[in-house]
């Protein structure tokens, strides 16, 4: 089985993909022009490369970019790779990639310390002195726009300096994507927002009917049930046997609620 820690097209088209197996092999840069390539990623201490915490990203020069989970960045710029990590870097926190920027440079996030820019020769920090967040998510567009939203406080890079406002419509948003006319768009419980800088758009959702075509979930009933007393009021207990493999999590959607079983998504019975 394979996990794959972010994917992105270079210029040229070819598809650059950081990938490992599960079975503790090292993690792997895979790159398709036609014809699939492997190169082992170097300079990792603990091999991690994880799709939770995986971004890669592709530079104008063609060098691939690509987070790790616990030693920083890595660049790879078709010959060597080039670890950047808090010791190397002398960064305040150890940098999590965010995205290369149409210019070339190189931007990360810090959690807790801000964010990061790295120009080719040197790295440049923003954090509260620069009006960025310290827990800023960042987005970067294809136009140059960087954003980095925390809250209702949205942040915007013009290349020299960042302009930050408070935008109370934007609390509990959370940045999706950079517009090609540089507009930033966000997810929210109300929907699509989009922000230009000056006005915060909302765009419902249209309305999508789902069929219930998916397995049930059935587990044996192991005990109970059994009744408690407690600050709540009385709870009722039932003990269910699992065989998978896999962690059990479940959701609640509109339907109904549903369970994760691993790779399989099911229906969760009465």
């Amino acid at each position: 089985v394979m996990e794959l820690g972010g994917m992105a097209f270079g210029p040229d088209g070819t598809l650059a993909t950081a990938a490992r197996t599960r079975d503790g092999s090292p993690p792997y840069l895979l790159r398709y022009d036609g014809r699939w390539s492997a190169t082992e990623i170097a300079g990792l201490e603990d091999p991690e490369i994880q799709a939770g915490c995986g971004r890669l990203d592709v530079a104008p020069d063609g060098t691939v970019w690509v987070n790790s989970c616990w030693d920083g960045v890595l660049a790879f710029d078709g010959s060597h790779w080039t670890r950047y990590d808090a010791a190397s870097t002398g960064l305040p926190a150890e940098p999590w990639l965010a995205g290369v920027a149409p210019d070339g440079t190189v931007w990360v996030v810090m959690p807790g310390h801000g964010v990061a820019r790295h120009d080719g020769t040197r790295w440049t920090v923003y954090a509260t002195d620069a009006g960025v967040a310290l827990d800023a998510d960042l987005r970067i567009g294809s136009d140059g726009s960087v954003w980095a939203v925390d809250g209702g406080s949205v942040s915007r890079f013009d290349g020299t300096r960042w302009t930050t406002v408070e935008a109370p419509d934007l609390a509990g948003a959370y940045p999706l994507a950079v517009a090609s006319d540089g507009a930033l768009w966000l997810g929210s419980a109300d929907g699509l927002l989009s922000y230009d800088g000056t006005t915060v758009t909302r765009h419902a959702l249209p309305a999508v009917e789902t069929e219930r075509d998916l397995p049930p979930l059935e587990l044996p009933l192991a005990s109970g049930p059994t009744v408690t007393e407690s600050a709540l009021g009385t709870i009722t207990w039932r003990v269910y046997e699992s065989s998978s493999e896999w962690y059990l999590r479940a959701a609640s959607t509109a339907h109904g609620p549903v369970a994760l079983d691993g790779p399989d998504l099911r229906w969760l019975t009465s």
